[in-house]
């Protein structure tokens, strides 16, 4: 996605409440510039994402830190985005589904601590989630 800056400084930037991989977050922010009506889409765009050989979570301890990031954002997206509570709570197991209860965190015993960490996540984001809404009653 691209955008003019005025647009990005118009709706007050990216939402930086989003945490690591800050997953939602681009999606979060062109939800605000379609309800003003700014978007305009390009066939002719295209992306390239590159693969690195090393770095990112390869351990269980990094795997571990981007479930729980991953269900912040989950989480925390579908709230910013006003998704009726079923719908937050759907896309809630499906992403728990997705990154606790698959192939591989079931075989290789991670589905527990990985489950462990989806709920930290979530209890964080709805940590963040009462705070913006007591700001938004101590406003009105």
């Amino acid at each position: 996605m691209s955008f003019r800056k005025q647009v990005i400084d118009d709706l007050g930037g990216f939402d930086e409440n989003f945490l690591g991989p800050a997953v939602g977050d681009d999606a979060e922010f062109s939800y605000r510039v379609g309800k003003v009506g700014l978007i305009h889409y390009t066939p002719a765009a295209h992306l390239v994402h590159l693969k690195a050989p090393g770095g990112g979570v390869r351990d269980a301890v990094g795997q571990a830190r981007y479930v729980s990031q991953m269900a912040f954002c989950v989480n925390y997206f579908w709230y910013k985005i006003d998704a009726p509570w079923r719908l937050r709570l759907r896309m809630t197991l499906r992403a728990f589904r997705q990154q606790v209860v698959n192939r591989r965190t079931v075989a290789n015993g991670q589905w527990l601590p990985f489950a462990r960490s989806f709920l930290r996540g979530i209890r964080d984001s709805e940590r963040v989630i009462r705070e913006l809404r007591g700001r938004a009653r101590a406003r009105r």
